[in-house]
This record gives C-alpha cells, sequence and structure tokens, in this order.
C-alpha cells in the first residue's frame, strides 16, 4: 500500500515492501514515466529482492504519481528529501538501484551521502550530463505540454484494443537498436502482455520534462561498490553511458546483458541479471566478482 512522507523539502509518496527477515533495505528509484506503484519497477523487481531477504523501498520522484514536483526540482535536491524519508522511516542505510532516468538521482545520493549508501547498482543508467539540444527540443513538445496526457491515452489505447503488435513495434523502434520486429519475436506472449501492462501504467506528467534538466554529478565521487547493468542493444541510453559510469566509478563493474532492448526485463536474459544482481550484493567486494 502507497503512503505519504512529509519530509523537510516536501511530500513523498512511497511503498515499502516489508518482509518478515528484517532484512537490509533496497531502494529502488525507478526510471522515467513511471511512479512507485508501476508494473514492472513496482512489482517484478520488489518480489525478487523480497524473496532474497531484502525489504524494499520505492519512492515516487518528484513530478511522477502523488509526489509534488516541488519536493525536489533537482537530482540533488531530491537526493537530500530521500535522506529525511529514510530518517523517518529509521532505515541508516540501503542499497540503491537506479533505473534509467533515475540513475541521476541515484548517482546524486550515492555521492553525496556515502555513509548511507552501502552499494549501488545502475540498470540502463543515464550517466552523461550532455543532452543534445535538438532531442531536448523534441521532448519537450511531446512531454512538456498538455499533449503529455492525451499522447499516453492514445498509447494505452492502441496497445490495449486497437493494434497491439504494431503500437510495441512503434515503442520498441526508440528503445532498440535491433529491428522492433526481431526483438517481438524473441519475446514470449506473456512478455509482450506484461510489455503492455508496465507502458499501459506509464504518465510522465510533470516529472519527465525535468528529468531532462537533471545531471549525475561527479561520478569520481561515488565510493560505493557499483554494479552497472546495461544492454548492447539499449537505443534509449546508449551503452556509452555504461562506458562512462565505469571509466569514472573507480569501484564498480560492468555487465552487459544481452537483453534486446532498454526495457531488460522483458526479455528471457534477465533472470541472468537478477542472479548477477544477488551476486553482487552478497558479496563484501566488487574485486571478488568476475569482470
Amino acid at each position: 500500500m502507497k503512503k505519504m512522507c512529509q519530509t523537510k523539502l516536501g511530500a513523498i509518496e512511497y511503498r515499502l515492501f516489508e518482509n518478515d527477515q528484517k532484512g537490509e533495505t533496497v531502494l529502488i528509484l525507478h526510471g522515467g514515466h513511471c511512479h512507485c506503484e508501476t508494473t514492472v519497477e513496482g512489482e517484478l523487481m520488489p518480489r525478487f529482492f523480497l524473496h532474497n531477504g531484502y525489504q524494499v523501498l520505492v519512492p515516487s520522484r518528484p513530478g511522477y504519481g502523488h509526489t509534488p514536483l516541488s519536493t525536489g526540482e533537482t537530482a540533488e535536491s531530491f537526493s537530500d528529501a530521500l535522506i529525511d524519508l529514510l530518517d523517518q522511516l529509521g532505515i541508516q542505510q540501503v542499497h540503491v538501484v537506479g533505473i534509467s532516468t533515475g540513475s541521476r538521482t541515484a548517482l546524486q545520493l550515492a555521492s553525496r551521502y556515502r555513509d548511507r549508501v552501502d552499494k549501488l547498482i545502475l540498470q540502463c543508467a543515464l550517466t552523461k550530463d550532455e543532452l543534445e539540444p535538438n532531442n531536448m527540443k523534441l521532448e519537450k513538445i511531446i512531454y512538456g505540454t498538455r499533449l503529455e496526457k492525451y499522447m499516453w491515452k492514445m498509447v494505452r489505447i492502441f496497445l490495449q484494443k486497437i493494434a497491439p503488435n504494431a503500437a510495441l513495434k512503434l515503442i520498441l523502434f526508440k528503445l532498440s537498436t535491433l529491428h522492433p520486429k526481431v526483438v517481438l519475436e524473441g519475446m514470449t506472449d506473456v512478455q509482450k502482455k506484461a510489455m503492455i501492462a508496465y507502458v499501459s501504467t506509464l504518465r510522465s506528467r510533470q516529472g519527465f520534462i525535468h528529468d531532462l534538466t537533471h545531471v549525475s554529478g561527479d561520478l569520481k565521487q561515488v565510493e560505493a561498490p557499483t554494479f552497472i547493468i546495461h544492454s548492447k542493444y539499449d537505443k534509449a541510453n546508449d551503452f556509452s553511458h555504461a562506458e562512462y559510469a565505469k571509466n569514472n566509478i573507480r569501484n564498480s563493474i560492468l555487465y552487459t546483458t544481452e537483453a534486446e532492448s532498454h526495457f531488460i526485463w522483458f526479455s528471457e536474459h534477465y533472470w541472468k541479471v537478477e542472479q548477477e544482481m544477488l551476486r553482487f550484493l552478497q558479496h563484501q567486494k566488487v574485486s571478488q566478482l568476475s569482470q
């Protein structure tokens, strides 16, 4: 059940998945267009971590769900708000999972509050701070106006009623360097239904347009052992972001997955990602993992 916490910087909507083992806490920072109840990021990963003895905290980032943009318009300010949330929940340290655009906040949290972040996992992360002006202009038109609400409504209609496969191909065209037909042919019916359910919960609201202005900060300041997971076929955040993180975070390891798109969860290869994440969390040092 989602809850609200009033921090010093503003309200944060969140879900806390607890278990009887009272294990260490994994903080999941969702990607763009998501919130704490988004199907895959809000359920699939918490179930995996819960099953392996961790409790899981999933906040909605500012501008998404019911977390107001005023709580943290920058990745830096929201990392400050998250520390207050952790304090109020009585959580001293966390393992952080930063997904796509949410990785900017994850990186700021890890560099600004080194004593609070035990380990850091980056999934399909956006790590470099450079933005292409033309792409940013297009994103502002799509997601920074009232068109955003109707665009997502149209996406849901096509996915659920009119032409699911055609809609998936259009989405995958922006997410994978592989041909969309190739990606779809490699997905099971269960994975296709899961992806449709996932995309059907997405809304950009005010969050995504502000995500475009976020910065990751100085990655050299990150001291937490870091596990970088990236698809070799990711088109949304190309592989150079993974290489940039690996080259700038001293205590890091890069794991390249064969998952066919930016949405690595809808792939037969994702179970390997889960096992590698667990192995990373259970080892004391990154150097103990195979490079």
